[in-house]
């Protein structure tokens, strides 16, 4: 159910405007941590509590986990092509949540190349760089087009997403879309590999 009206909401990739019979629909918090008593999920998870405030974790673990829905929900999917999708989970962008609408009906996002470390390992949450707004995601031989436009995509281009009943087809949690913009950075500084390798730290963060 959620599949379908997540592909009824978007109606084609959000990123590249790829027609919907050629999109997929991808989990923003990945299908595979969808158990979160799992060794992988729980170290994730124990990871983040080291690093954040307990309030804004909690938040975002109630977004996943607050319903029996867990991952499988429509907030917590949206359509991309295969390529958009394959970079997504590798890590060479994210997606930075701007602006919402009161009421539910739009949201803005925008997308930012990232620096991928080949070399991987674990990472230490504390240590999430900045955001370069000049990777050129063509010297790692990858880039994506708005089929529509004709115009490259660009870290700091802004995408729109929308939705004709916000209580039907529901766009993504602004929660979740807050953990997948941390969960990248740290899979980009990994080499693409899911976060789920963290190190601990002297020093906390907040961020």
């Amino acid at each position: 159910v959620a599949i379908r009206q997540c592909r009824t909401r978007d109606k084609m990739c959000v990123i590249t405007h790829c027609p919907a019979d050629l999109t997929d629909v991808i989990h923003l918090y990945p299908f595979s941590m969808s158990v979160p008593d799992a060794p992988g999920a729980s170290t994730f998870w124990d990871g983040l509590r080291r690093f954040w405030k307990k309030e804004r974790v909690d938040a975002w673990h109630q977004a996943i986990f607050g319903d029996l829905s867990g991952t499988e929900k429509t907030e917590n999917l949206i359509c991309l092509d295969p390529w958009a999708h394959r970079l997504h989970a590798k890590g060479y962008f994210a997606l930075e949540p701007v602006r919402t609408d009161p009421e539910g009906k739009w949201m803005v996002l925008r997308i930012w190349w990232l620096k991928v470390n080949a070399s991987g390992g674990a990472v230490r949450l504390s240590n999430i760089p900045d955001l370069p707004g000049d990777v050129e995601p063509a010297d790692y031989g990858i880039g994506m087009m708005n089929f529509r436009t004709q115009k490259p995509i660009r870290s700091g281009d802004e995408i729109t997403l929308q939705t004709p009943d916000p209580v039907n087809l529901p766009l993504p949690d602004i929660r979740i879309l807050e953990l997948q913009w941390m969960m990248n950075r740290v899979a980009a500084m990994r080499g693409g590999a899911e976060p789920d390798d963290l190190e601990e730290d002297s020093h906390s963060s907040e961020g």
